[in-house]
């Protein structure tokens, strides 16, 4: 009897443990801002200043959720951003600091990121479903794996070209010039293995079609139809208009004015494609 009521003891005290803990665990993870969870001084000194708001030294649940921007713009003599993997709910991310390494795989809300003019190597970004905007440019990084990021992968099959030296997405939606995909003409966009895009002249360039109607005053892109081959080519591309009373271009941005039809010519690396457009009233 005696033995069983020491069983009995022992079963209810691990059970008052096991809540205990799933408690805790519920009421949220507090992290500690010190040396081993943020190695970098001045990236601590960064974290207790913005999100510590109560200064005893952590990060509550509460504290973490509300970290939803972070902006290093060069100024704070950041060196190495580990740490950052706690920030699960971050949803924008600027870099300007000297940092060669980023891994960004558990900052799963993220959708915004720009990383300019830092000496980064490598760049860790897999799995992001949320990503929908990036910016690398001036760093040093030859390739960057977009395997599981949704909506990257989705603007990717539909276009990309060059501007200003950048892989750039041109969004097809008349008058939205918000772009969402940008990285230096250096680096290598890849699919795990498998190579997606990258800066290099095109053996042949066509539009998908021979001739679009647009109506009077309507914008429109046209480097969406273009096609590079191979496909995995991107390069800068010049249009011009044979009319431009009727359809004139701006980089590659095009309007039409007035009822008629014009003639737009792309070239690029030596190639030449043409499509013609007819302006309706």
């Amino acid at each position: 009897m005696k033995h069983t009521a020491q069983r009995l003891l022992a079963l209810v005290l691990t059970l008052m443990m096991v809540l205990s803990v799933t408690t805790a665990f519920a009421s949220g993870k507090t992290v500690a801002i010190n040396k081993k969870n943020f190695p970098d001084k001045a990236f601590r000194k960064y974290i207790s200043k913005e999100f510590d708001k109560n200064g005893d030294g952590k990060l509550s649940s509460k504290e973490i959720s509300k970290a939803r921007s972070i902006g290093l713009f060069g100024d704070n003599g950041i060196r190495s951003l580990e740490g950052i993997q706690y920030f699960t709910a971050l949803g924008s991310l600027t870099v300007y600091e000297p940092v060669t390494s980023l891994d960004l795989r558990k900052n799963t809300a993220l959708a915004d990121l720009d990383v300019v003019g830092a000496p980064l190597k490598t760049l860790k970004i897999t799995g992001l479903k949320k990503l929908c905007r990036i910016q690398i440019d001036g760093t040093k990084l030859k390739s960057v794996d977009i395997a599981g990021c949704i909506k990257l992968l989705s603007i990717i099959k539909k276009h990309c070209t060059i501007r200003g030296g950048c892989i750039e997405y041109v969004p097809t939606e008349k008058g939205d010039d918000y772009y969402c995909f940008s990285f230096s003409k250096t680096t290598k966009i890849m699919k795990g293995s498998k190579l997606l895009r990258k800066y290099a002249k095109p053996k042949s360039i066509q539009f998908s079609k021979s001739s679009i109607t647009v109506k009077k005053g309507e914008g429109f892109y046209l480097t969406n139809l273009l096609k590079m081959t191979p496909s995995t080519c991107i390069y800068p591309v010049k249009l011009s208009t044979s009319n431009i009373d009727v359809v004139d271009v701006d980089d590659d941005w095009c309007v039409a004015f007035e009822a008629g039809t014009a003639t737009i010519t792309a070239k690029c690396a030596g190639k030449t494609a043409k499509i013609k457009i007819t302006v309706v009233e």
